[in-house]
């Protein structure tokens, strides 16, 4: 294996671990039973409990989660990172449109 493939393998794995604070987790949890949000906010709901390393979380790994939610490993890195980086609110928001409408 080589010295390349062994560094994306360590690094993925521990760069964004995913801690939810006891609020925020409550809110995550009431989002999923009411289950009137769209499908991907309540999937990345769905994920980030999964994925929660603190005191109340199961913290499963990446496939594991993927597997119980059939999503793949890559969806589930992205929302971690996501979450890290940007927080909650930007994780269950809907992203904004990189694409530039030319005015007619």
């Amino acid at each position: 294996m080589s010295q390349k493939a062994v560094k994306r393998v360590v690094r993925g794995m521990n760069d964004f671990t995913v801690r939810l604070p006891a609020d925020e987790r409550t809110m995550l949890l009431k989002l999923i039973t009411t289950g009137t949000a769209a499908a991907r906010k309540l999937l990345y709901a769905r994920i980030l409990l999964k994925a929660d390393r603190g005191p109340d979380g199961p913290a499963l790994t990446d496939p594991t989660i993927a597997e119980a939610l059939e999503t793949t490993k890559n969806t589930v890195a992205r929302t971690r990172q996501r979450y890290v980086q940007r927080g909650l609110k930007r994780v269950l928001s809907q992203r904004e449109s990189r694409r530039i409408y030319a005015r007619k």
